[in-house]
């Protein structure tokens, strides 16, 4: 668990403030009498958050301006069994984490997301497929994060998907495994299909796939074909043997095969090379644009330069993407040259019967190619009804799957709120209910009570259930969620706070609490005390106007 932070920028009445240690279950930060605004309490949390791998302290508040000139560092120590681990982060580096002796003094230095794996080791969080930020930041709720939506409770922020904070659900409850296989088939199949249309674009492969009517009418049209093939067979002479015919329809197809992979491969050919030409690099020199000044008087040479500039500065960048496609194309010209020479290879060794009229195999090669031309067609359309029906079917059984495993955690989180609602109003009021109609979409409310304290009494219902049913270690509760609760009810989730055997944070607005149980609470836990005066997290508020300058 987290056992202390500190900075020198945490002052009060001048003094640094040193060590500020936390302890298991509810760590509480407090406000001053008048309630007041702007002293530090949510910057509080967030570095508290910052010290779980966070970034909205840096990021979301003012600290990186107002410290500027400052190498702001938090230190702070986390506590395993009976190991101590001494860390330092700052704000102008915050993508690498310290690690230090007892005195915070840097002893090695490593990546921020090394430091997440090592705490989502040491938390023992033996989930596949998540980070440990995925886990704890969204359950970190301070203002600043953009995480505090009562009716969104599995957001990490604004900006994440309905699909992307389920599918977090579900890893957090290690039901990710069951369905991430279905997830994979329907990709697959979707890749499939989706090389199939790509494949329809590119004139290499020449796939035409025919409306239903069409495919109708080529079934007519082979059939007639091929009664105009076996016609003219017939009338060939009688004298032919059954293995010239054979050894006939077989170079008649080869020739066929060798005229389409010729004319692909010239195609293959000619797009290379077009790549080629744009990959060459051809260099400006200060003698051509002397000489090209001689031409036009008065051209802008230094204009000319700087676009020059700037295509070479483009070429650079896409020169491996060039190359890369010059090799791709040459891979496909090879693979078309070998099947070419293994035809050719086969041609030879059929050779050709002589007993054969050139205008029977001009119309027999006519006839043929027309038969297998509509033939493909056909099967263009077989194989891409077969691959939309494997998109559908695959799409179902994930649905399916995904709907099931949903419902399970739906029940399991839904029946823990009701426990822990029950307890906040002795089993009198409805308790929350979260809800999923997809993989994609959910609603989380409390029926016939849309109020804005029940609203956040729900969602605190919700983290708390969580943090029970799952490894997440730790949460953090913002005052803006009390400020509309009743005092009862409050009471009542102070209690499930201290309950719970895992690290709480919360910000409380007042000094002083509305009820006498409360009060106990917040006196017994808490950590540090702003409040105007000096007092604040920095020492001053940033809020307000000092020798009639602002201090944010």
């Amino acid at each position: 668990m987290l056992c202390e932070i500190m900075s020198d920028e945490f002052v009060s009445k001048g003094s640094k403030r040193g060590r500020i240690t936390f302890h298991s279950g509810l760590n509480t930060v407090r406000g001053g009498k008048q309630s007041d605004n702007s002293i530090g309490k949510s910057t509080f949390l967030l570095a508290v958050d910052f010290c779980f791998g966070g970034d909205t302290y840096y990021t979301g508040t003012d600290v990186k301006a107002r410290f500027a000139d400052v190498r702001h560092t938090v230190n702070f120590a986390f506590v395993f069994g009976e190991k101590k681990e001494y860390y330092s982060r700052s704000i102008v580096t915050p993508t690498e984490v310290n690690k230090c002796n007892e005195n915070y003094n840097v002893i090695e230095t490593i990546k921020l997301a090394d430091f997440r794996q090592h705490l989502f080791e040491m938390y023992r969080i033996d989930l596949p497929s998540i980070t440990f930020r995925d886990i704890v930041g969204r359950y970190m709720r301070v203002y600043g994060k953009d995480n505090y939506s009562e009716k969104l409770p599995l957001q990490a922020d604004t900006k994440e998907s309905a699909s992307a904070s389920i599918t977090a659900l579900e890893k957090l409850f290690n039901y990710y495994t069951q369905i991430e296989q279905y997830k994979l088939e329907s990709k697959k199949k979707e890749d499939k299909k989706k090389a199939f249309n790509d494949a329809k674009k590119e004139d290499v492969l020449q796939i035409y796939v025919p409306t239903a009517r069409q495919a109708k009418d080529n079934d007519k049209e082979i059939e007639r074909l091929e009664q105009e093939l076996q016609a003219l067979t017939d009338t060939i002479d009688v004298n032919m043997t059954e293995e010239d015919m054979d050894n006939a329809d077989a170079v008649l197809a080869i020739k066929s095969r060798i005229t389409l992979l010729k004319r692909n491969r010239s195609k293959l050919i000619s797009q290379q090379n077009t790549i080629k030409i744009n990959n060459s690099s051809f260099i400006i020199t200060d003698s051509d644009y002397r000489e090209l000044s001689e031409f036009f008087p008065g051209i802008d040479i230094q204009r000319l330069a700087t676009v020059e500039k700037f295509h070479q500065q483009i070429h650079s960048i896409l020169e491996d993407e060039m190359e890369e496609e010059i090799d791709r194309l040459q891979a496909l010209i090879s693979v078309l040259d070998a099947e070419i020479e293994d035809l050719h290879s086969q041609q030879r060794k059929l050779g050709i019967p002589v007993t054969l009229p050139q205008k029977f195999l001009q119309k027999h090669t006519d006839l043929t190619r027309k038969i297998a031309v509509l033939k493909s067609q056909n099967k263009a359309r077989e194989t891409s009804q077969t691959l939309v029906a494997d998109v559908v079917e695959a799409k179902k059984a994930l649905a399916d799957v995904e709907m099931e495993v949903l419902n399970l955690i739906a029940s399991k989180i839904n029946e823990q709120m009701v426990r822990f609602n029950d307890y906040i109003y002795n089993g009198t009021r409805m308790a929350p209910v979260i809800r999923f109609e997809s993989s994609a979409k959910y609603s989380f409310y409390t029926p016939d009570d849309g109020g804005m304290g029940t609203g956040f009494k729900s969602m605190i219902v919700f983290d708390l259930s969580i943090l029970k049913l799952t490894p997440l270690p730790a949460i953090i509760h913002d005052s803006l969620m009390f400020n509309h609760i009743g005092y009862e009810p409050l009471e009542r989730i102070m209690e499930l706070y201290l309950q719970s055997g895992k690290q709480i944070f919360i910000a409380y607005d007042k000094q002083d609490a509305p009820t006498k149980r409360i009060q106990e609470v917040l006196d017994a836990t808490t950590v540090i005390h702003l409040n105007e005066g000096g007092n604040e997290l920095y020492g001053y508020s940033w809020a307000k106007k000092t020798n009639n300058v602002t201090e944010q």
